[in-house]
């Protein structure tokens, strides 16, 4: 089971990044009349109603917005929470989109994700979002480099116990997103490659705080897809270990016992 509720409440800070990274570019967002338009990796829905569902609502009029996720908990928490709004909330896995019988190839005049595609290993969700895109669509996401959370997780990749549960997921942590110091110098061909046109990559600084040791862990644990690989008794001890990697690359205020980290955001935009 995925805890949704960890997940919720911890998400404010992939929340901040988004918004920060729509704010700034959201002037290259083409917007079409009666759009058809995709969130991909909505997660419990909460960033799709509280961010992209305004934007949508003052640009593209007569819309019909579809928010995905590879969860089946994520999904039905979604329908629980804003199933009463004007969404289709689906399971849906981006690296196998035929699963849907191809249902939405070609149909999407936007396709959005926010803090989601540097967790798909398989780099086939580039060519199927461009697939699922219309002939002049367009896509824009957000997707975070140099994640301190993934810098201190493949450090255990080498040291300490945890070596082999680790590497079972090594291949989400290990992505050229989180270990090139510029990552778009390697996304962009990638995408040109399958056919994208206009790709256009910005990066920007993303700061956080994280209140206290204790808060860190809890973001930490949101990670589920990693924790739950260790072993039950055995959790606790590695996301401290996690969190004390995190803090010696981060800024420790002793006074207040903040944590404040950093990253760096890149904000993808480019038409089919």
């Amino acid at each position: 089971m995925f805890d949704v509720e960890l997940y919720k409440k911890m998400s404010q800070f992939q929340k901040l990044a988004s918004k920060n990274g729509v704010n700034a570019y959201s002037e290259f967002i083409r917007w079409s009349k009666n759009g058809k338009i995709l969130d991909v990796g909505c997660g419990e829905g909460s960033t799709t109603v509280d961010l992209l569902y305004p934007l949508i609502m003052a640009n593209s009029s007569n819309s019909e917005l579809i928010a995905m996720d590879l969860e089946e908990d994520m999904i039905s928490a979604a329908n629980a929470s804003y199933g009463h709004m004007n969404i289709d909330f689906i399971q849906m896995d981006i690296t196998n989109i035929n699963e849907n019988n191809n249902k939405y190839k070609n149909y999407f005049d936007n396709v959005f994700s926010f803090i989601c595609l540097h967790l798909v290993s398989d780099l086939i969700w580039i060519k199927n979002i461009y697939d699922l895109m219309k002939r002049d669509g367009q896509t824009f996401f957000i997707i975070p480099a140099n994640n301190p959370v993934f810098t201190a997780v493949m450090e255990l990749r080498h040291e300490g116990n945890y070596i082999e549960y680790v590497k079972k997921v090594e291949h989400v942590f290990n992505t050229p997103f989180a270990q090139l110091s510029n990552p778009e110098d390697w996304i962009k061909p990638l995408m040109e490659k399958e056919g994208f046109k206009n790709v256009k990559c910005f990066k920007f600084p993303q700061d956080f705080t994280f209140e206290s040791f204790d808060y860190l862990k809890r973001f930490i644990a949101t990670f589920q897809f990693l924790i739950k690989e260790i072993p039950t008794d055995e959790q606790d001890d590695f996301i401290e270990q996690v969190a004390n990697r995190i803090i010696r690359i981060s800024t420790f205020d002793e006074t207040t016992q903040e944590i404040h980290a950093s990253c760096f955001i890149l904000a993808i935009i480019a038409d089919k």
